[in-house]
């Protein structure tokens, strides 16, 4: 889909959550013969076939780069954070102790932002490989 091509896929798992059936490619049962059908309708809509791919790289970019997958990482975590805390804080009502939690919810927020840099720089191939001393 990055490359500006349609896929065409089974119809399960992790192609159900990315590809889009019949604009970003073709979600197929796993026989030969759904997939033979698939792949023979991009070769006889050679038009088709291209808007398709065109649709499925501006699906990747919307949906998959970096920013975006730092941002939902990044969202997730606050979310994760604010439920363990909202538990928290109905369990005590100590001030030290809510204190604490609103520092771990902001470690938690950085933590994220840094995770959004190093995607980035691997992005931009300023980092060659991912090592856990990045944080």
């Amino acid at each position: 889909m990055a490359a500006h091509k349609p896929v065409v896929a089974c119809n399960s798992g992790g192609p159900v959550e990315t590809i889009k059936n019949g604009e970003t490619g073709f979600l197929c049962d796993p026989t030969p013969k759904d997939f033979a059908l698939a792949m023979a309708k991009l070769i006889q809509d050679p038009e088709m076939a291209k808007r398709m791919g065109e649709q499925a790289r501006q699906h990747v970019n919307d949906s998959f780069c970096t920013k975006i997958f730092g941002q939902r990482l990044n969202q997730f975590l606050l979310d994760v954070a604010r439920t363990l805390c909202n538990i928290s804080r109905t369990q005590m009502a100590d001030k030290e102790q809510q204190e604490s939690i609103a520092k771990a919810e902001g470690d938690i927020q950085v933590a994220g932002d840094k995770y959004r840099l190093i995607l980035h720089e691997i992005s931009e191939h300023r980092v060659e490989t991912w090592r856990p001393s990045h944080f």
